[in-house]
């Protein structure tokens, strides 16, 4: 909608190059946005995935987004609304907090989890994750299950354990990649979900 720079994603990109909003709906428009910043990510060597937002969800309430639960011409209607507005102002916090309870209680799904644990703006139990674009290929060519062992495959390198368990639910793979771009708020509940409990130090 409007490029950002992925090293520092709270700063604009410079010229049209970053900007990506092409679709039939607003899921395929969200994952082409997501397809580009990871893409630019990975050229410019970015830190971290590019997906910091001034308010974030809780995990529960990405799950009507992934299947379909949603009205998509109101939802895009707001996106657009939401970019006219100066979160610099008072009030964010406020805000935040009223967010900070979840308006569903739908069920986790667990190729997100581990999907979505790969794409937080930030460290994974303190410890920095590589970015791996290739994920965002995997989905855009509708392989969930070969994202989601790639995905696996990152945290064991990194030393993480993931619990071995099946990923492979029938979601939509457009919408799955989509919903990587929403912020969320409690990264400490997909840690718990997808990596097994670190051991106590003595």
């Amino acid at each position: 909608m409007a490029g950002v720079d992925t090293v520092n994603p709270w700063q604009w990109g410079e010229g049209n190059g970053a900007r990506y909003w092409h679709g039939s709906n607003i899921a395929e428009r969200i994952a082409g946005v997501m397809q580009r910043r990871m893409t630019d990510a990975a050229t410019t060597r970015a830190p971290h995935a590019p997906v910091e937002g001034a308010l974030a969800l809780s995990s529960k309430d990405v799950m009507p987004f992934l299947l379909g639960e949603y009205d998509e011409e109101k939802i895009e209607e707001l996106i657009w609304g939401f970019t006219l507005i100066d979160w610099s102002k008072k009030g964010l916090f406020e805000v935040r907090r009223r967010w900070e309870q979840s308006l569903t209680d739908h069920p986790l799904l667990r190729a997100w989890c581990v999907l979505k644990l790969l794409h937080v703006p930030g460290k994974i139990r303190d410890k920095q994750i590589r970015l791996l674009p290739r994920i965002t290929q995997l989905l855009s060519a509708g392989r969930i299950r070969d994202a989601c062992d790639a995905a696996i495959q990152r945290l064991n390198v990194s030393d993480l354990h993931p619990y071995r368990v099946m990923y492979d639910e029938s979601i939509d793979a457009t919408r799955l990649l989509a919903s990587l771009m929403i912020p969320v708020q409690d990264q400490w509940r997909l840690e718990s979900l997808v990596l097994e409990k670190q051991p106590k130090r003595l």
